[in-house]
């Protein structure tokens, strides 16, 4: 490493007020460190407080450790958090107590079931995986929900029949409606198997998984419920039920009447909503920054801030300049126009002490004739740069051993990976400003700064292949259950309505397309299009009883309308747990998920009655 110390100058190392000096641990390959990556950065902590206080330890891997130590509390709190809101909103909307039992059950055991097949196939949590909990828990809930609500409607008004037969038409009228829930929302999350990132896969993979494990688990457990307990109307109801009974009556009649009066402004609002969106969309950013994920107070954040404010950038920015017929690069003027790159990308600040073999070059030089330039006799032979090479480890990170290929590495600051593009358009500029085409070199970027970057297109192309593929997974199985191509664009229109609210919040609101929103727009669409199923199955089941399009299309609200908004608020729950995460990303998901909900809820209310009625008359 002595050899190398000319290179850096005096602030690489130690802080202006000389208080503070500069250790670099560099890990050693992916390949060899991978299985024990969870335990390097304790066990550097652990030697640090041996012998050191005060110190602060920064770098991507300490920043990724603390980011998943963040995501675990997190996962922990949301599911607990989640749970308890979602019981006690429950206990209310479920209106009878000992269906809340069956509500309980039928949600906890997918996800305790998924949770040990995770751990199971050795998978950990991450950024995206987080929120598979919060997945299976919505899912489980809002099949569950619209079960029991068929169950208690069916034994309110038909209280005559038996609790076997009620059972029985239960499960008539609910399991075309949730199994086709089920399959759209497994459709939907398996699209995003489609994303060339791991995590989005695997995330996508296993919600698909809980989905299947969600809807057998949720007939299975309200059947057994179902016959251990009472007919609806001899069941106890909380107290106070008088009242949430009149209130949900009030609502449904005055959507019934919103939807007949106001249907053009109510068709028009929404298609307002979309035409924005289409406007708006592609002002939507595509960015990831790795130090967001961690709340302000994190010791990690605090470090790095800390490092980067007494010592300056310390991330590496590197780059490879090579021939481009495989020659060898060493000559007087290849080593000139290096040097010239690598001065005027310190001048225009895009890093910071930059080095290479060429700085080595200059130094060697400068102690072997007293002069500065590269007219050292090494470099004018091969055999004798081989030698040094195969003796000084050090020299070969700086070149390699065909002598075509130079390493030029400086140090900058951590930033997003839509600054960490600019930098790299900026020194491929400047490379073509300062080296001559006929030297016949070409620069690449290596390291962290292109793979960050590259994070950006997968990003796009996992948002749109989910997209796309849950678009056509989710309405193709509509069209084939309900042969009815007017039905299938109208579910299409109603259930774009959120994404596009979405599309119009994120871009207004400068929110950026990240690591954590990769996968929203088929999270979205498959969570949005449940509520619509059950709308449009309970519609096309009282058309068939005879009644006509707008009184069909009433009914099914008053039959629908109270699972629809117990399920919407319910979900809502569940996503504004995930917006009050410390970690900005998952928080602005939570939000972002939270506002479509609500959307559908609306959208499915107002938007898809008005068009029915529209249409049908």
């Amino acid at each position: 490493m002595l050899i190398l110390l000319p290179l850096f100058n005096r602030r690489t190392f130690v802080s202006d007020d000389e208080r503070n000096y500069y250790l670099v641990m560099r890990m050693k390959r992916f390949n060899e460190v991978e299985s024990q990556r969870d335990d390097i950065v304790p066990s550097i902590k652990k030697t640090l407080d041996k012998y050191y206080k005060g110190y602060a330890l920064g770098g991507l891997s300490v920043i990724n450790e603390a980011t998943n130590k963040t995501i675990s509390s997190e996962t922990v709190r949301s599911t607990l958090l989640s749970g308890i809101l979602v019981i006690l909103l429950l206990s209310y909307y479920t209106r009878r107590r000992r269906f809340l039992f069956i509500v309980l059950f039928a949600t906890v055991l997918p996800m305790f079931y998924l949770g040990g097949l995770f751990v199971l196939m050795g998978f950990k949590l991450n950024l995206v995986s987080t929120i598979i909990p919060t997945l299976v828990l919505v899912s489980g809930i809002s099949d569950t929900v619209h079960i029991i609500n068929i169950y208690n409607y069916l034994g309110i008004t038909e209280p005559n029949i038996s609790k076997q037969e009620l059972i029985n038409k239960t499960v008539r009228y609910s399991f075309l409606p949730c199994m086709l829930t089920s399959v759209t929302t497994m459709f939907s999350f398996l699209t995003l198997y489609l994303s060339p990132m791991p995590a989005i896969r695997d995330t996508g993979l296993f919600s698909c998984i809980g989905m299947g494990v969600e809807v057998i688990c949720a007939y299975i457990v309200c059947i057994c419920g179902f016959m251990m307990l009472n007919k609806p109307s001899e069941e106890k109801e909380w107290g106070g039920m008088e009242r949430f009974v009149q209130m949900h009556q009030n609502i449904m009649n005055w959507v019934v009447r919103i939807t007949e009066s106001h249907r053009k402004i109510i068709v028009t609002v929404f298609s307002l909503v979309l035409i924005t969106a289409a406007l708006s969309i592609y002002k939507i950013e595509v960015n990831t920054y790795n130090i967001e994920y961690l709340s302000k107070k994190s010791q990690a954040r605090v470090d790095h801030e800390r490092m980067e404010k007494t010592m300056g950038p310390y991330l590496r920015f590197e780059m490879l300049v090579k021939t481009k017929d495989h020659s060898s690069i060493i000559s007087k003027q290849n080593m000139i126009a290096i040097n010239a790159f690598e001065r005027e990308c310190e001048n225009q600040k895009l890093f910071a002490d930059a080095f290479s073999f060429v700085d080595l070059a200059k130094h060697i030089n400068k102690k072997t004739t007293g002069f500065s330039g590269f007219t050292s006799p090494m470099f004018q032979s091969e055999d004798a740069l081989r030698h040094f090479w195969s003796k000084e480890p050090q020299v070969r990170e700086l070149i390699d051993s065909a002598f075509d290929e130079i390493r030029v590495a400086g140090r900058i600051k951590m930033s997003s990976s839509k600054e960490y593009d600019a930098a790299i358009q900026k020194s491929k500029e400047i490379f073509k400003e300062t080296v001559p085409a006929n030297l016949g070199l070409e620069v690449s970027m290596e390291g962290y700064a292109p793979l960050y970057v590259l994070m950006n297109d997968y990003i796009v192309d996992s948002q749109a292949k989910s997209f796309v593929g849950s678009f056509i997974l989710i309405f193709i199985p509509f069209f084939f259950f309900y042969k009815s191509g007017k039905i299938t664009l109208l579910a299409i229109y109603s259930n774009i309505v959120p994404l596009a609210a979405v599309a119009v919040v994120m871009a207004l609101g400068k929110i950026p397309l990240d690591n954590g929103s990769a996968m929203i727009s088929a999270i979205i669409l498959g969570i949005a299009v449940n509520n619509t199923i059950h709308f449009t199955n309970m519609f096309l089941r009282e058309r068939k009883r005879g009644l006509n399009a707008q009184d069909a299309v009433n009914s099914s609200l008053m039959i629908t309308g109270n699972a629809i908004i117990s399920s919407s608020v319910t979900v809502l729950i569940g996503f504004v747990v995930i917006a009050s995460s410390a970690v900005s990303t998952l928080s602005s998901f939570g939000i972002l998920c939270g506002m479509a909900v609500v959307m559908g809820m609306f959208s499915d209310l107002l938007l898809m009655p008005s068009l029915t009625k529209a249409v049908k008359k």
